[in-house]
């Protein structure tokens, strides 16, 4: 916690303060055994220590990202009036949030998004001003403006996440005996960079049922259980019949052929998720307007075996809604059935 309160301080020197000490500070502060002990003051400390390794990452300073948390940092009073209230719109859990529109978000993006203010905000702050962009897309694209807001943070919060799980291979005191190795198992399985003879089917599943015991998953932050819920996807893809890399990449829209298809792609792989925000608010009319892109034949005959099992999930959450069922019912039911199915296989 020492650690972490000294990074936060801009007196702090950047030599004290390396991104490998933050790293390092926030996997053990992160901790849900920790943080249930930690006060209101405390909680804020390790969030901000977050907020500022997400932008380190993104090529931001320590003194920048410190600096970007701080409206009155910006000379012009407009502009940082503006970006104030941007700071404000773009967190999920603020009252601004719940309440702004996307022609307060046009309107504040207008004013930042100009030549002459890019140029004077600096790397931290574009990338702030970026984020802004990012929620205006998705509305544009169909989301309303607090699931689109919630999207760019969940977007930005994972590739995070998953950056920092792969910084350090020691994961040693993390979980119980056996835990720390299956859990690097999990991350070279996860890694399209690692070989398929090193990653077979078996490696994974026993890697999963190691990580998937109660014993284990109660000790797991949230970022930890994101990594044994990607390994149970790829497993299942594989059930299927798909190869390591073809399931690795179905989880990327942008390997999709074509902007329309890889944007109907990225809203399908979200509204099948039973848990994620757009699937608990999707249509029967956002399934079937994914399906008319997705299902075409042309379509198919370009997706690899791991993209068109998703299509066929989709397609089975629609006829699913064809009975008395609701979307969310559907969709949460498919979701089960093709879970329980790889569950009897896993044994």
């Amino acid at each position: 916690m020492e650690r972490a309160q000294e990074c936060l301080l801009p007196s702090s020197s950047d030599e004290c303060c390396s991104l490998e000490v933050m790293e390092s500070s926030f996997k053990e502060l992160s901790q849900e055994t920790f943080r249930a002990k930690c006060s209101q003051l405390e909680q804020q400390q390790i969030d901000d220590l977050w907020r500022l390794i997400k932008m380190v990452y993104n090529g931001a300073t320590r003194q920048e990202a410190l600096a970007a948390r701080n409206p009155e940092c910006i000379p012009d009073g407009h502009v940082a009036q503006v970006y104030a209230k941007m700071l404000r719109f773009l967190k999920p859990s603020s009252p601004e949030s719940q309440e702004v529109s996307l022609q307060e978000m046009e309107s504040a993006h207008r004013v930042l998004n100009a030549k002459e203010v890019q140029t004077e905000l600096s790397q931290a702050q574009n990338q702030v001003v970026d984020q802004l962009r990012k929620a205006i897309q998705y509305v544009k694209e169909g989301d309303n403006v607090q699931a689109s807001i919630q999207k760019v943070w969940d977007q930005r919060d994972a590739a995070a996440h998953f950056r920092l799980l792969h910084a350090s291979k020691d994961f040693t005191g993390m979980y119980p005996s056996g835990g720390a190795d299956a859990f690097a198992r999990a991350l070279e399985c996860l890694s399209g960079d690692s070989s398929d003879e090193q990653c077979s089917l078996e490696v994974m599943e026993k890697a999963f049922q190691e990580l998937d015991s109660e014993l284990v998953r109660n000790e797991c932050s949230q970022a930890q259980q994101n990594v044994v819920d990607d390994l149970w996807r790829l497993i299942k893809m594989m059930y299927n019949g798909a190869t390591r890399q073809e399931a690795l990449a179905a989880r990327c829209p942008q390997e999709c052929p074509g902007d329309a298809v890889s944007k109907a792609y990225n809203k399908v792989l979200q509204y099948l998720n039973p848990c994620s925000a757009q699937s608990a608010v999707c249509s029967l009319g956002d399934l079937e307007s994914a399906y008319e892109v997705l299902g075409a034949a042309s379509v198919r005959e370009k997706f690899s075996c791991a993209q068109n099992q998703v299509v066929d999930q989709l397609q089975k959450a629609i006829k699913g809604t064809q009975g008395t069922e609701s979307v969310q019912a559907s969709i949460s039911k498919a979701w089960k059935e093709r879970n329980d199915t790889a569950r009897s296989r896993l044994g």
